[in-house]
């Protein structure tokens, strides 16, 4: 049971590709990182739904927790076709303390919704050196990063490959945890 602050509210039409819970991430020892649009948060939760923390982000899309470490990636989105906005890679270098990231990054102009089911994904592959932070949004349409010292090095831009590609919809980013392969 999510805790009562946690509870979806109303959103107007123009908000459909919102919701007020998005992206959720786990980490090692069971704690779970909620992306709280309705009160502009990262929600941290013990595994037994007891709030830990809040960290404020403005429009959390997604989450990811780095298992190396205790970084938090985050997303952040909003923007329609009325009011356009953006899309940012948000990173904290320890979700235990921090309040403000300690990089971020504008991705992209968040200017046109067609699907009410679109959003952000943050997933991680890899270990050790070869450990790499995959971002994907339909306008981008998928970013590999990989921790360089204390920064984000952009390793590959799917939009730069040659083929400009962009989707009208982007559903899914997954990554199969014991082959490192990501779908």
């Amino acid at each position: 049971a999510l805790p009562p602050e946690l509870v979806a509210a109303k959103y107007s039409k123009k908000d459909i590709s919102y919701t007020p819970l998005q992206g959720v991430a786990v980490d090692g020892v069971g704690h779970v990182f909620v992306c709280d649009r309705l009160n502009n948060r990262i929600a941290v939760l013990s595994e037994d739904a007891k709030p830990v923390r809040d960290i404020p982000v403005q429009n959390p899309d997604d989450v990811a927790w780095d298992a190396e470490g205790k970084r938090l990636y985050v997303t952040t989105r909003f923007g329609n076709q009325a009011k356009p906005g953006d899309v940012q890679l948000l990173r904290f270098d320890d979700w235990a303390k921090n309040d403000k990231p300690a990089q971020q990054l504008k991705l992209c102009v968040n200017d046109i919704v067609l699907n009410p089911r679109e959003r952000t994904y943050l997933r991680f592959a890899g270990s050790g050196a070869k450990r790499r932070l995959w971002v994907g949004y339909k306008d981008i349409p998928v970013r590999i990063y990989r921790t360089q010292g204390r920064e984000l090095e952009l390793v590959k831009d799917f939009y730069q490959s040659g083929q400009k590609l962009r989707y009208l919809a982007f559903r899914q980013l997954v990554a199969d945890p014991l082959t490192d392969t990501v779908y």
